[in-house]
């Protein structure tokens, strides 16, 4: 187990459920619920995407109070501090590649939104698999679009160097995941429910 993810994990872990409690105090919402409730690791995420995207959305952060305000803004870092065992954004390494990723994703309807003005790809760890040097993508990101990502089907080849760091990726998003749920099973077992 790589001890480092770990504790970089555990940290913003407490970080996120103290501002969820902080939250909770100052304005009651469904976020520590929907978040405590999530019996995997995708509803788990999916919660914490749902509380980014209301943080600064009207749903919480367009009030007059500002103790809301203040742990709203807090918010994102702590989320986005989470981001890199949940997403990867790869770049292709010459013209050619990025030609056969985009002609990989023409078939699909959501293709316009896969691939950004520099040919880079955002995808959702959850929701890839890597088997060799193909990458089979379900879900990605984009600069446009929805706070969870978009659903694709899309299978793309990687060069040798791109594989290896993608297996690394892989491998510390694992451990994250694992640090996650195993973290909310201990405080479940000491009677409280981390967010």
């Amino acid at each position: 187990m790589n001890t480092r993810t770990e504790e970089r994990v555990a940290a913003v872990l407490a970080r996120l459920t103290q501002l969820l409690r902080e939250l909770d105090t100052v304005s009651p919402s469904r976020f520590p619920a929907l978040i405590a409730q999530a019996g995997e690791i995708g509803e788990w995420y999916a919660g914490v995407l749902a509380l980014d995207y209301a943080a600064n959305s009207k749903e919480l952060r367009d009030t007059d109070d500002e103790a809301v305000h203040s742990v709203c803004l807090q918010i994102r870092p702590a989320v986005d501090a989470l981001a890199p065992f949940f997403r990867a954004r790869l770049f292709p390494r010459s013209l050619e590649q990025a030609q056969r990723w985009r002609a990989m994703a023409a078939p699909e309807s959501d293709a316009r939104f896969a691939f950004r003005s520099d040919d880079s790809i955002e995808i959702g760890l959850l929701d890839s698999t890597l088997s060799g040097d193909q990458l089979r993508v379900r879900r990605v990101w984009s600069h446009v679009g929805n706070f969870d990502g978009f659903r694709i089907a899309l299978d793309i080849g990687l060069d040798e160097l791109q594989a290896t760091e993608m297996q690394e990726r892989f491998a510390n998003a694992r451990i994250a995941w694992q640090t996650i749920m195993e973290a909310r099973a201990a405080a479940d077992c000491a009677g409280r429910r981390p967010e």
